[in-house]
């Protein structure tokens, strides 16, 4: 299963991320009052560097 794709409302701009309708409503504040977002090489590495958009 796959937590970030398996519901039908997205989570943000892109559209790839969709959670149920609980989920954003729990998530959605949380992330609106995050700043900046701090990884490690090992993340640059597992997403393939996001293909360039962060």
């Amino acid at each position: 299963m796959r937590p970030l794709s398996s519901g039908d409302v997205p989570l943000d701009e892109s559209g790839e991320l969709k959670v149920s309708q609980t989920s954003y409503d729990y998530t959605r504040p949380y992330w609106d009052q995050i700043g900046a977002t701090i990884v490690g090489r090992r993340v640059f590495d597992m997403t393939e560097g996001w293909d360039g958009q962060p």
